[in-house]
Parts: C-alpha cells; sequence; structure tokens
C-alpha cells in the first residue's frame, strides 16, 4: 500500500512524502523540506513499527503530516465517534413548477422545425 502528502503553492511543489510498503517498511520518500513535525511523527511510527509484523505504521506518516493543515483524516470521524462517520451527497431535486406551455416558438425552432402555416 502507499500513502502521499505534499504541499504545492505558486503552481509549485514544496516538499512531498511518500510511502510504498513496497520499497521497505521504515523509509518514507521525502522531497524537499517537509512541516516539522515530519521527524517527530516519523519517529513516532517506526517506534510503533519495532517488532510488529504484518502492520505497516510507517503508512501514517504521511496521513498524520496532513492532518492538522486540513483538519480531517480521511479513516476517522469528525467527531470520534463511530456512528456515521460517513456522508454521502446525493443529489436533490427541486420541485420547480413546470412552465406553462408558450404558443410562441423560439427562433431555434422557427429555424429548424417550420411548421406549415395555416393559409390566410
Amino acid at each position: 500500500m502507499c500513502s502521499t502528502a505534499s504541499y504545492r503553492a505558486g503552481g509549485m511543489e514544496r516538499w512531498f512524502v511518500a510511502h510504498g510498503a513496497e520499497d521497505g517498511l521504515t523509509n518514507p520518500e521525502v522531497a524537499r523540506v517537509p512541516p516539522a513535525a515530519f521527524d517527530s511523527i516519523r519517529a513516532r511510527q517506526l517506534q510503533s513499527q519495532e517488532g510488529t509484523d504484518g502492520v505497516d505504521h510507517v503508512f501514517d506518516v504521511p496521513l498524520a503530516l496532513v492532518e492538522p493543515l486540513v483538519g480531517y483524516r480521511h479513516d476517522a470521524s469528525i467527531d470520534d465517534s463511530d456512528e456515521d462517520m460517513f456522508a454521502f451527497a446525493l443529489p436533490h431535486r427541486l420541485h420547480r413548477p413546470k412552465k406553462a406551455q408558450s404558443t410562441k416558438s423560439g427562433t431555434i425552432t422557427r429555424c429548424f422545425f417550420r411548421q406549415a402555416r395555416p393559409s390566410a
């Protein structure tokens, strides 16, 4: 599994942190200068990684790095409860009354859908 975090400003990437378990469990990739919290987060996750098999704690390094910056985490509920953790945005149809059919025809209708005119 892979996790990444990056920051861009002024059209430029300012920092980038990535972790891919395929590249080793203890070496997140770092480009440029990440936020100051990176070192302590990485140390905490590496300590959690020691002596565990089958669990990738370093996967959380990029995620924990951006959580305070963006104000949420993808796998956590907002109010620390498991209830209603996910919300779904569903289309909402507004009730609009139907417009009365106009007896006038618009330009497009007159040009492309010529109707026989009543003879005078």
